[in-house]
């Protein structure tokens, strides 16, 4: 791992020993025991897969989007990552991926397994999508609306008192 964030001074490493060091798979309770230690779960999985089940405060950055530009900016290129797969070689490719950006502190990666989550106890969430007309009727009802756009986006238009926070900015001011 890291101990500096100075990449380019320090360099990076060879992509074969970090698949070496990062390629490891883990069991749902190494998982759990990493996590509670602080490591992040990058769920790699596709969004309307990781919506339907996924782990309780993982974050999702599908592999089949702009992987590299999101996790360079919502992740620290230190914090501790597992990933989470639906497959060994989405895991290889996710790890490749990673270090090509400099993201080497991958603990290890867990292919997703409702079965396995629920006998280690891991706690899990889902997401429920609204149509336009049901978030019209929540923001109507009072409910917050979180735009989490680019700026050009938002100032291009947003529904009016919406709340515009960028989701690269979100971690920074998400109190």
């Amino acid at each position: 791992f890291f101990e500096d964030a100075r990449i380019n001074q320090l360099g990076y490493n060879e992509l074969e020993q970090v698949k070496a060091n990062n390629l490891r798979r883990l069991s749902a309770k190494e998982l759990a025991a990493h996590q509670s230690e602080g490591a992040l779960l990058l769920d790699t999985r596709p969004v309307l897969v990781f919506e339907k089940a996924f782990i309780k405060n993982s974050i999702s950055i599908a592999l089949d989007g702009q992987f590299a530009i999101w996790v360079g900016t919502l992740i620290d290129i230190r914090q501790p990552l597992v990933v989470v797969v639906e497959s060994a070689a989405k895991a290889e490719e996710a790890i490749i991926r990673l270090a090509r950006v400099g993201y080497e502190a991958v603990l290890g990666y867990w292919i997703f397994d409702a079965e396995e989550m629920a006998a280690a106890q891991l706690e899990a969430d889902k997401l429920e999508s609204l149509t336009a007309e049901a978030a019209a009727e929540a923001f109507a009802a009072g409910l917050p609306l979180l735009d989490v756009r680019k700026p050009g986006e938002f100032d291009s238009a947003h529904a009016e008192g919406a709340l515009h926070i960028s989701l690269q900015e979100l971690p920074q001011r998400f109190a």
